[in-house]
């Protein structure tokens, strides 16, 4: 068995194999110093690596995917939290900062619509957007001010 952290919006249960790999068991999530772990063993753990969400179980447990590398043969009790072993609980990622661009309108545009917004012109002929949406204007005939 490994004690894993359960990814956010991830099961309460799961249901694998069982200890003589000819049933299946449920194994159910638990609160452990303010985040849910499940206990599962190392081929069920594998199967959620696997799986469909196995990139966010990734992201939640890299110290028992190094755990379980360098002890191959483990087979005792649940992963050890000695030293603060298992992860801190997850915080939500704060989003990355919009990078803006100052962009000169083709001669004569005074609007543009963009995902479905409209956006004004300046006086100048210069529009200040989002860098990703100035990629797109640049295909249109903008051109990158400064």
């Amino acid at each position: 068995m490994i004690t894993l952290n359960v990814p956010a919006g991830g099961p309460s249960h799961i249901v694998g194999l069982g200890g003589n790999n000819s049933s299946t068991t449920t194994y159910a999530a638990r609160q452990y110093k303010g985040r849910n772990v499940i206990d599962l063993p190392k081929p069920v753990f594998f199967q959620q690596l696997q799986g469909q969400d196995g990139l966010s179980w990734q992201r939640a447990n890299p110290n028992a995917i190094k755990f379980c590398a360098d002890n191959n043969d483990y087979q005792g009790t649940p992963f050890p939290d000695e030293g603060g072993a298992l992860p801190p609980p997850l915080t939500p990622a704060e989003p990355a900062p919009v990078i803006m661009r100052k962009m000169r309108a083709p001669a004569g545009v005074s609007s543009i619509s963009h995902a479905g917004q409209s956006i004004e012109i300046a006086a100048d002929g210069t529009v200040t957007v989002a860098a990703d949406v100035a990629d797109v204007l640049i295909s249109h005939g903008f051109t990158a001010v400064g």
